[in-house]
């Protein structure tokens, strides 16, 4: 009885992901993902400077700067994005490296706002996204933008600092204890789930807290989370392939051509932030309620 009600069950499930699929396309239409992908690559690219000031200049009191974004974010950033795009963060990081103490100087608190405005406007994305309507006051809408903002640096230093360091140490290590090259190369293999984690949590963060809903409990690794970071990343390869073969943006933008690269990426990103929480909100909507139990 058991086997023939699970068989009965999945049957069903598979019969609901036609249906699900043509609710989650009229949504994406209703609610206007693109435009508002589109506002939000505006943002993110207006908090990029502010963000990669904070970090650099955070992260140069303790490391190397220069060597870590070389070596850990620019090498890795042309595995997955057009090399226009890699082009843009060394010319922004080659001026940021003669500005250290710029956060200090300028005040840490104006360039955190500036950063957070990028999370600001996911905020509102989100928010339609998951039919929530905004009731916070803007204060502390902005409270949340900024703490999520400090959350996600922390989170990309952390990232940043593996990637720079994780191999240098392991060889040390190996050195010093006589684990040998197995031990180094173990370590090279295992960087990548931690900092996939790394990713999924920051995703899991904002879907979490981001838009104006209660927070029950913590959901981790919803469907929608991993779609969107399967998304991002198919869309980051899918346009590297696309600039490097078929599109010449330097020829239609001249010296322009490089930022509105830079702006595309940001645009298929927004879209899959927006189209992961879609689909958690989706599937939210679909979990059968519990039932109160009967007094007797």
């Amino acid at each position: 009885m058991d086997a023939d009600r699970h068989t009965i069950d999945a049957v069903r499930g598979a019969a609901r992901w036609p249906h699900t699929v043509r609710l989650l396309a009229r949504k994406f239409a209703d609610d206007q993902i693109p435009g508002r992908a589109a506002q939000m690559s505006f943002y993110f690219f207006l908090s990029l400077f502010p963000t990669l000031l904070i970090l650099v200049a955070a992260l140069s009191r303790f490391l190397d700067a220069q060597s870590l974004v070389r070596e850990a974010i620019l090498a890795r950033l042309e595995a997955i994005a057009p090399g226009s795009i890699v082009e843009v963060f060394t010319s922004v990081l080659d001026h940021l490296a003669d500005q250290a103490g710029a956060p200090v100087t300028w005040g840490i608190v104006v360039v955190l706002w500036a950063a957070s405005s990028g999370m600001v406007a996911t905020i509102r994305g989100l928010n339609l996204a998951y039919d929530v309507a905004e009731e916070r006051p803007w204060w502390k809408r902005r409270l949340v933008g900024l703490a999520l903002t400090l959350v996600l640096m922390v989170l990309v230093g952390a990232a940043m600092l593996l990637l720079a360091y994780g191999a240098p140490l392991a060889e040390t290590l190996a050195r010093q204890a006589g684990f040998g090259t197995a031990f180094v190369r173990a370590w090279q293999i295992g960087q990548w789930p931690v900092i996939f984690a790394f990713v999924l949590l920051a995703f899991d963060l904002l879907y979490h807290y981001a838009p104006n809903r209660s927070h029950p409990h913590w959901q981790w690794i919803e469907p929608g989370t991993m779609i969107a970071i399967a998304l991002w990343l198919a869309a980051s390869l899918g346009l590297k392939f696309y600039v490097a073969h078929f599109a010449n943006y330097r020829l239609a933008y001249g010296t322009l051509g490089a930022v509105i690269v830079l702006l595309l990426w940001f645009y298929l990103a927004g879209i899959a932030i927006l189209a992961g929480a879609e689909i958690n909100a989706q599937f939210g909507r679909a979990k059968p309620r519990e039932t109160a139990p009967v007094a007797h």
